[in-house]
């Protein structure tokens, strides 16, 4: 400090501070050199006890300051700022209008000051000091000073770009911009300059820079207007390379989640995101639906699907459900959002590909663990029953195929038993419901498929009688079943003859009607008298030889149902097997007609029967009395594996000899009631086994 400035501030020293600075403003006749060093260090001097008047005085004198001085000046004003912040206390919504404007006077003076640095070329590291205040305390003012400053500031006229050593601070800027549009602190819409810098540093920048980005580019591509004008510059920055944006976004979504880091919103920006890439239809909350014509959705959605969006979005939204031990309704909402989304990830393309993607990586676990917050926080006004509709109807519409079929048995084999019993825990009886009737539908498809699945996608494939391969369009489909080719109608009858089509004709064209029960009534009411004797009364004592059985087996209920089942159909079968070889009932049928029926019982103890009879019949039975399932007969390789046949017993546990009156008691009354004779009583039996839907035929199978 100079002499003469030193003798003019101890001159002033015993007068009013007030009255002397006043009148020192008012001296307009000084020399240059006291206008630059007195004034506004005297100014500067009483703004440090915190006085907003001289703070006015000193922003209204701004222009007369030196370089040095103002920026001694931005000091006092940045300490001014944060020795006073809003209160604590008081939510930055709900804050009072007088004390919101109070402070927002000293950033604006504080931003006067920046601004007139500019001409010095050190805006930059101006800025650098006082966005961290304002990022801070006044959020709704930063939208502001983005949209008058700092967007132009620092980029280059010439080429559009913009410095990398302020990308950090940028994008720590937006993200905030983003915070206040999202809680309504003030309305701001980003135009394409800022979408352009955004899509810039999130496509060039590093994993931290989109870290902090995140939230302004899941801002951008779910809530930009319907035009769909922002998420093109997004795309458009990128290249229009679908596989190099849908590749960043998954593997920083995966990067994210295994770095365990401890911010989930973080997580739920980068979910976010991948939704507005790879389904430009969805609606998110508060937003309207984007025009999917505007841009090439269909190759960015091939290209998520090639980089395995869905597994990332599904075991990301596991993290976050496994790891938030208190989990946010924005949270909720987001995974709500994926699980809303999914059918149209699943019809954008190729529809198998992804349900199976997304079964193997834990779709069913999703819905597990999202069930009990689902059914506490109502928080998108959707009944939870809505939402396991959507989940369940996405696999169940492609459950006929094998390959969804066994994803959906390994995912379910898979699962902890705490976490099976979830959906018990839910009060809401729809919920309930829904998932016990998709539980009972896996269990009726669990049985080995024929072949026709495996070739129905197939552009060559062979004949079904003499196996010769044609392309699909030169061969003849049955109409019976509309799923069998051949040849020629001589391949045709031929199948025909020799009973290889007949029995899957008939097995098919009773699959795809919607009643495969026979329909006259005559035979429901046979059915339900067959179903009525010694069966509904055994079955407790069944469940409880099961258990007993079977000590180690998992107790939820889907596997304890496929052992009763197999369990009750081979008692039930060699009770007539052992009664035919007895020769104590030997007008009911032949052995060689028991035993074709044993194997078919077999067949459908987990679903209904539409696979041919196979031989031989001894390598099941071994006397009736040990022995494994042979691997052919298994309803499903991996769910029975290993599950040892029960002994030959009732179901009272009492051994075969003591049931034979009893069961020939019983086979007299249905034929005394339905008016046939012995063989016609069992030959309907064995059109039942191999035509029926169990989960009708023998309800007493179902808990």
């Amino acid at each position: 400090m100079s002499s003469t400035s030193k003798r003019q501030w101890s001159l002033q020293k015993g007068s009013s501070s007030s009255d002397s600075t006043r009148g020192a403003l008012r001296n307009d006749t000084h020399a240059g050199k006291v206008r630059n060093l007195y004034i506004p260090f005297k100014a500067i001097l009483l703004a440090k006890q915190g006085s907003d008047k001289h703070l006015h005085i000193l922003a209204e004198n701004i222009d007369t300051l030196s370089r040095h001085l103002a920026r001694d000046a931005f000091g006092v004003l940045l300490l001014s700022l944060e020795s006073r912040p809003p209160d604590p206390k008081a939510s930055s919504l709900n804050i009072s209008h007088n004390q919101w404007l109070a402070h927002e006077r000293n950033a604006y003076i504080a931003i006067s000051v920046a601004q007139y640095l500019s001409a010095y070329d050190e805006y930059s590291s101006v800025l650098r000091s006082l966005l961290p205040i304002v990022v801070r305390h006044w959020p709704a003012l930063l939208t502001w000073l983005w949209s008058f400053y700092i967007n132009e500031t620092f980029r280059c006229e010439e080429t559009g770009s913009y410095d990398k050593n302020v990308l950090p601070i940028l994008a720590k800027t937006l993200n905030v911009v983003s915070f206040a549009r999202q809680y309504r602190i003030a309305l701001y819409d980003y135009d394409d300059s800022t979408v352009q810098l955004v899509a810039n540093i999130w496509h060039l920048g590093s994993y931290q820079l989109a870290c902090s980005l995140s939230g302004v580019c899941a801002d951008i591509l779910l809530g930009c207007p319907e035009d769909g004008t922002a998420r093109r510059i997004f795309l458009e920055a990128g290249n229009n390379d679908e596989d190099q944006i849908a590749n960043t976004a998954v593997s920083r979504l995966r990067r994210s989640c295994k770095e365990g880091l401890a911010d989930i919103s973080l997580i739920e920006n980068f979910i976010n995101i991948i939704l507005g890439l790879g389904i430009p239809t969805i609606i998110a909350p508060g937003t309207l639906p984007i025009n999917s014509r505007e841009y090439p959705v269909s190759a960015l959605c091939e290209s998520l699907r090639r980089n395995h969006a869905v597994t990332a979005l599904t075991q990301a939204s596991i993290h976050i459900l496994r790891k938030a031990p208190i989990i946010h309704a924005l949270v909720l909402r987001v995974i709500v959002t994926y699980i809303l989304a999914l059918p149209g990830f699943l019809q954008s393309l190729t529809e198998v590909p992804w349900t199976i993607e997304a079964i193997r990586a834990g779709l069913l676990e999703l819905l597990l663990l999202f069930l009990p917050h689902a059914v506490q926080e109502n928080f998108i006004g959707r009944n939870p029953t809505d939402l396991v509709h959507v989940m369940l109807d996405c696999i169940v519409s492609h459950l006929e195929l094998y390959s969804v079929l066994t994803a959906v048995l390994r995912s379910l084999r898979a699962m902890p038993d705490e976490l099976l019993n979830n959906p018990a825990k839910v009060r809401n009886k729809d919920v309930r419901d829904k998932w016990l009737a998709f539980e009972e539908l896996v269990l009726a498809r669990a049985v080995v498929k024929n072949n026709y699945d495996y070739w129905k996608h197939k552009k060559i494939v062979p004949c079904f009688s003499c196996k010769v391969r044609k392309p699909r369009g030169k061969l003849l489909k049955c109409h019976g079943c509309d799923e069998a080719l051949f040849c020629s109608k001589v391949c045709q009858v031929a199948g025909w003859k020799t009973q290889e089509h007949r029995e899957q004709c008939k097995a098919l064209q009773l699959r795809f009607q919607s009643d495969s029960l026979p329909s006259k009534y005559h035979d429901r009411e046979f059915i339900k008298r067959v179903a009525s004797f010694d069966v509904r009364r055994h079955v407790p004592v069944l469940c409880a030889e099961t258990i007993r059985r079977y000590p180690n087996m998992s107790p939820h209920s889907l596997a304890r149902r496929m052992v009763y089942i197999v369990d009750y159909k081979g008692v039930f079968s060699l009770l007539s097997v052992e009664i035919a070889n007895d020769g104590n009932a030997s007008d009911i049928c032949s052995v060689t007609r028991a035993r074709r029926m044993c194997i078919q019982v077999t067949y459908i103890g987990a679903a209904r029967l539409d696979i041919a009879v196979q031989e031989p019949a001894e390598a099941m039975f071994d006397n009736g009395r040990k022995g494994l399932i042979p691997p052919t007969l298994r309803p499903d390789a991996h769910t029975l594996e290993g599950m040892k046949r029960a002994p030959c017993c009732d179901l009272q546990g009492r051994p075969l000899e003591a049931c034979y009156d009893e069961v020939d008691e019983m086979v007299r009354r249905i034929r005394k009631e339905s008016k046939l004779s012995s063989k016609s009583v069992w030959l309907k039996i064995d059109e039942v086994m191999k035509t029926g839907d169990d989960r009708e035929v023998w309800p007493f199978l179902i808990d």
